[in-house]
């Protein structure tokens, strides 16, 4: 399996907590495909996230926060 590489203008470094993403440089982040990210937005299941006009991005700290939130020990937690 190949894998992909970061987008062009994703994070390489620590970046501070208010920076805000693409859904693009999210989803690398997150390690789930654009597509992933946007579904789980329309659903109301994923990380929060900024609206600027028609531009959708995300809080670094945001998605952070989201990912600690879903850090579980077993499947009998659902």
């Amino acid at each position: 399996m190949e894998k992909k590489a970061a987008p062009a203008n994703s994070i390489s470094q620590p970046a501070e907590p208010d920076t805000l993403l693409t859904t693009q440089q999210a989803a690398w982040l997150l390690r789930v495909s654009h597509k992933t990210l946007q579904r789980m937005r329309v659903e109301g299941r994923g990380p929060k996230f900024v609206k600027i006009g028609r531009c959708v991005r995300y809080r670094q700290a945001d998605l952070l926060a989201w990912i600690s939130a879903n850090t579980h020990h077993s499947t009998s937690e659902f």
